[in-house]
């Protein structure tokens, strides 16, 4: 045949090779983040026993779950009076990797109640176990009882034994690695969280007070008394969340029949961006993930919910749930409830609401910003820093005659003196999540919004007035410093003679021009900085705005000559009201001159009396 010729060539059908031990421990060493699944892997199989025997057998029966925690002998037994295994079963099912009987229930008899889904969770025993023995009774047979017996799970061995009642017991002689799991407090911790919604009983060691004995929120009667919900519902949150106590719940809000949730908020003050969100996700009533964070807003950082629900499908493993359309759709009837929970509050939980904007204040003000919808609900209720403390919105338009004040550096300035004289709140715009917050409100309402410390603010605030010019030169001899210009305005308080106004284009213009401004600043930010500030002229740092409502202006404005006291006096007045309107540590104040000035001219002004 031609070397080209590809016509005759024969093709052959193959069978995938599959290395079983290389398999079982890849998926019994690497499947699972943690032993602990194991228990929860093997609750889960006994509770779809008891749930395929209430579908398939007429005959009446409680189910209930029971766990045997020995120390002594370090093993763990699990047993229940579900529907057991036939050996036809143990084959199909339990012996054979990836296949379960729980699909073929859930796709045959329509049951949503069933768990499992790949047909792995048996592999998990052999996580924590030496030897897994199992020992079950069919109730298609109930004369035939039959044991498996494992190590590993490569090879088992499966024999007809003594008669036992339905159902089926697993007996996991442990690893010495994993010996905490024959312990009865442990095993007991990790059932009341994982399978606290289960609704079948699970019992520990012939105690007859289930561990899983928790009263659902959402399967309360419609007329429980209000009291009585909040209680249970909180109760609830309690066992969930890790860092904090709930502060106050409230259910998920939904029309979907197969989804149930509570949602709660942190009794703990939360700061700026700290994310402490606490989701806890079931599915079909077992807990499969707490790290599933962006179930809930990403604003919400001082927020916990359990959400139950059919709808999503867990991963292999069963430790977290896949991020499909399904998942998408939850988030969004989350985020929704979560919003609707907030606006109904004031309404339903007044005190509560008020305890939740005293803890949250600055992160609800962060949150409003990320989210318009939770924007329009807290806009008029939130708090705002300001420099007559913590005041809403309304409240500081009401002092400020309808204007916004915003200062968005902690310098010591000029507005900190003049607007507390005035008794009008300067908004503390570096405060986290204020000034973006505050825009946002006054392009909303067509507000006005200054932010001090610039240029166009300082002329609305100090518009220039006439002053005839032997008395502006008085005023510059008497007052004016080397690096100051003066400007001559009309301002209130009048018992407030003169502000010093740092010019911050100047000073910014000085840093970049300074010798090591190439160390300090990126090359590319250092010529952009350069070409905004190219016509800026820095020789005078600050304003000296004089007030001509004051009468000591004036006066002063009129004196042609002053004799030493008032000049000392003069020089006091400068040297304090330079440090209270300026930060020492930006503007090229030499702080501890200005305090000599003002006490040497105090200490003359006491010596001439």
């Amino acid at each position: 045949m031609p070397a080209n010729d590809l016509s005759s060539r024969v093709s052959e059908l193959n069978a995938t090779a599959v290395d079983l031990d290389g398999l079982l421990k890849v998926l019994g060493d690497n499947l699972y983040s943690s032993p602990s699944v194991a228990i929860r892997e093997l609750i889960q199989n006994a509770h779809d026993g008891c749930i395929r025997r209430q579908i398939e057998d007429s005959a009446e029966f409680e189910p209930e779950v029971r766990l045997i925690c020995n120390p002594n002998a370090q093993t763990l037994a699990f047993e229940d009076n579900g529907s057991g295994l036939t050996r036809k079963e143990i084959r199909d099912f339990l012996a054979t990797i990836g296949t379960g009987y729980t699909s073929k229930l859930r796709d045959c008899k329509a049951n949503e109640e069933a768990i499992g889904y790949f047909g792995l969770g048996f592999l998990s025993a052999y996580v924590i176990a030496e030897t897994v023995e199992l020992t079950t009774t069919s109730y298609q047979s109930p004369d035939e009882t039959w044991r498996f017996s494992s190590s590993g799970g490569r090879r088992f061995t499966l024999e007809q034994t003594t008669a036992h009642p339905v159902g089926t017991r697993v007996l996991l002689r442990l690893k010495a690695k994993h010996s905490a799991f024959a312990s009865p407090i442990a095993v007991s911790e990790l059932v009341a969280k994982h399978c606290a919604l289960l609704p079948i009983p699970i019992l520990l060691n012939g105690i007859d007070q289930p561990i899983n004995d928790v009263t659902l929120p959402w399967n309360l009667a419609a007329d429980t008394p209000t009291i009585r919900k909040n209680k249970v519902s909180q109760d609830f949150a309690e066992t969930f969340d890790n860092v904090f106590s709930p502060l106050c719940s409230w259910d998920l809000q939904s029309e979907n029949p197969d989804l149930q949730g509570v949602l709660w908020i942190q009794d703990g003050r939360s700061y700026a961006s700290a994310d402490l969100r606490s989701v806890s996700i079931f599915v079909r009533n077992m807990l499969i993930t707490e790290t599933c964070r962006e179930l809930l807003p990403s604003w919400a950082g001082f927020m916990g919910c359990v959400i139950n629900t059919r709808g999503l499908t867990p991963t292999a493993s069963r430790e977290d749930v896949q991020r499909d359309a399904a998942f998408d759709t939850l988030r969004e009837s989350v985020h929704s409830s979560v919003l609707n929970g907030l606006r109904e509050m004031p309404r339903t939980q007044s005190e509560n609401w008020r305890r939740v904007l005293r803890r949250h204040n600055e992160a609800l003000r962060g949150a409003a910003i990320a989210d318009p919808q939770l924007f329009e609900l807290l806009k008029t209720d939130l708090q705002i820093p300001t420099s007559l403390g913590d005041l809403t919105l309304d409240r500081i338009l009401e002092l400020s005659d309808g204007k916004l004040l915003i200062r968005s550096d902690e310098s010591n300035t000029h507005e900190a003196m003049l607007f507390k004289a005035r008794g009008v709140p300067v908004i503390l715009g570096y405060r986290y999540a204020t000034l973006s917050f505050c825009q946002a409100y006054a392009e909303q309402l067509g507000l006005q919004v200054i932010e001090l410390g610039s240029m166009a603010a300082n002329a609305t605030l100090f518009p220039k007035s006439d002053l005839d010019e032997a008395g502006r030169c008085r005023l510059a001899e008497y007052l004016l410093g080397p690096e100051e210009r003066l400007v001559v305005s009309k301002f209130e308080p009048s018992n407030i003679p003169f502000l010093f106004v740092t010019d911050e284009e100047a000073r910014l213009k000085r840093k970049i021009d300074a010798d090591n401004a190439d160390e300090r600043i990126g090359a590319a930010a250092l010529s952009l900085a350069r070409l905004h500030l190219k016509d800026v002229e820095a020789e005078k740092i600050r304003d000296l705005v004089v007030n001509l409502n004051s009468p000591f202006i004036r006066q002063l404005a009129c004196a042609d000559q002053l004799n030493t006291r008032r000049k000392q006096a003069v020089r006091a007045m400068r040297a304090y009201l330079l440090t209270l309107s300026v930060d020492v540590t930006e503007d090229g104040v030499d702080l501890s001159a200005e305090l000599s000035n003002f006490f040497d001219s105090l200490t003359l002004i006491f010596e001439d009396n």
